[in-house]
């Protein structure tokens, strides 16, 4: 049986041998990832040219403001790596940003604009915070950190269903949804450092045996740091290696010739947003 790719969904094009011959399946241009497809000028254009923009501009904006570049560009360097409590909490707020951006990613594969990020984020914390004032204190701290973790991943799934569904069922627009979607979101966690406040405008301290472990004493850096491997793991497996990875792809490329090749567009993108 031939299977057409996403490429060859996407011009429309049938590439597969006449009525009884025997011919090798072709390669799947989107999945090979070998040093035969390496580009040196790829990666300068698309990664160290951009950067080097952004510092250029960054450097321009400071000499406008009166300021040094290289004083400035120092002490970022210096707060980021310069000490454990720096590259903590380096690592504990890139882990954030990978969680979230993989919110966006796969509905971007699906070709659809999810800016709504934010306020998944929102929401899975408020789940895994409810989930940890509301757990018994008898229970071991890694049965109860990983219900913690997994309320979390819950409540912004259901967030991202909630932005999903109005986007399949009634066609409107994600980027307005996603984008109110995300101020309910900021006010439902205003309201929920209303529910358990402390002395300052953040909840009180979760129990200790809901708290994922700590890494490195004295900083912020806890097990929760692996969570972005596992995430970028599971993302690409779920990307390049099933079968609904393949129909979000799919649809990216040509919504269109993705429908007449047997993809349900309604409900492989409201299952992008809910993974997301």
């Amino acid at each position: 049986m031939i299977v057409n790719k996403p490429d060859q969904i996407a011009s429309g094009a049938d590439t597969g041998p006449p009525p009884g011959l025997d011919a090798p399946e072709p390669a799947d241009p989107i999945r090979r990832r070998g040093l035969d497809g390496f580009s040196v000028w790829k990666l300068v254009r698309d990664r160290v040219l951009p950067l080097a923009a952004s510092l250029g501009v960054v450097a321009l904006l400071l000499v406008i403001l009166g300021a040094n570049p290289s004083t400035a560009f120092s002490a970022l360097i210096d707060g980021a790596f310069g000490n454990k409590f720096g590259v903590a909490d380096l690592l504990v707020f890139a882990t954030i940003l990978i969680l979230t951006g993989f919110a966006a990613a796969i509905p971007f594969s699906a070709g659809m604009w999810n800016i709504g990020g934010e306020g998944q984020l929102y929401v899975g914390a408020i789940g895994a915070t409810a989930a940890a004032f509301a757990m018994p204190g008898g229970v071991p701290q890694w049965a109860a950190a990983t219900l913690c973790v997994i309320a979390g991943i819950a409540a912004g799934a259901f967030w991202g269903f909630m932005a999903g569904f109005p986007r399949t069922r009634w066609g409107a627009n994600e980027v307005i949804v996603t984008l109110m979607l995300t101020y309910i979101a900021l006010y439902m966690s205003d309201y929920a450092i209303g529910l358990w406040p402390s002395q300052s405008n953040t909840t009180r301290t979760i129990p200790a045996n809901t708290a994922l472990p700590n890494l490195l004493t004295g900083t912020s850096l806890n097990a929760g740091v692996f969570l972005g491997v596992v995430a970028i793991a599971g993302g690409w497996l779920l990307m390049f290696r099933t079968g609904l990875g393949f129909q979000i792809r799919a649809l990216g490329k040509n919504l269109r010739a993705a429908q007449l090749n047997g993809v349900n567009p309604g409900s492989v993108q409201l299952a992008a947003f809910t993974i997301g």
